[in-house]
């Protein structure tokens, strides 16, 4: 069995989940490398997805994601 990273999407973003879910999203450690290609793997558009953390931190697209890694992504969030 291969190792997963969990991928949690927020703000609407868990539409492109395949389930639906917000949180607890699956990825096999062994499909993708970077954080970019998480983003390819749900087809969630770069320029919907502002904020990536990787286990709590800013995380860039370049960033190397290894199995057991938790990546959460939200859009722009505004306020006022």
């Amino acid at each position: 069995m291969t190792a997963e990273i969990t991928v949690n999407l927020y703000g609407g973003l868990e539409r492109y989940s395949p389930e639906g879910l917000r949180k607890g999203n699956r990825v096999p450690g062994d499909q993708v490398n970077t954080v970019r290609e998480v983003l390819d793997y749900f087809e969630i558009p770069r320029e919907e997805a502002r904020i990536i953390l990787v286990d709590g931190h800013h995380a860039s697209l370049e960033d190397q994601v290894n199995p057991g890694k938790v990546i959460s992504i939200f859009p722009l969030v505004g306020g006022g």
